[in-house]
């Protein structure tokens, strides 16, 4: 399978994770990096992928060449869809 579109995870949790692994072994997209809220960068990478602020997504990985996929757990999914909607 060629891996032809990008995907950035939003988050870097278990939920990210397994994202990752999904997306990595059985999909169509690369999954080129990480995104989380600037007051949760915990590290700078994560399955050798770049983790980026939130914040700066745009700068790192521009919304007209990437795809986004929200890997949020049930708890927290109200919490940050405010911000991710004004991505792109």
């Amino acid at each position: 399978m060629t891996k032809r579109d990008k995907v950035v995870i939003l988050g870097a949790s278990g939920v990210a994770e397994v994202a990752y692994e999904y997306f990595t072994r059985d999909s169509p997209y690369d999954v080129v990096g990480f995104a989380v809220d600037r007051a949760y960068l915990q590290t700078p990478r994560l399955f050798d992928r770049p983790v980026v602020a939130l914040e700066e997504i745009e700068r790192t990985f521009p919304p007209d060449s990437h795809h986004f996929f929200a890997a949020a757990n049930y708890s927290v999914c109200n919490c940050s869809s405010r911000q991710m909607s004004t991505i792109g």
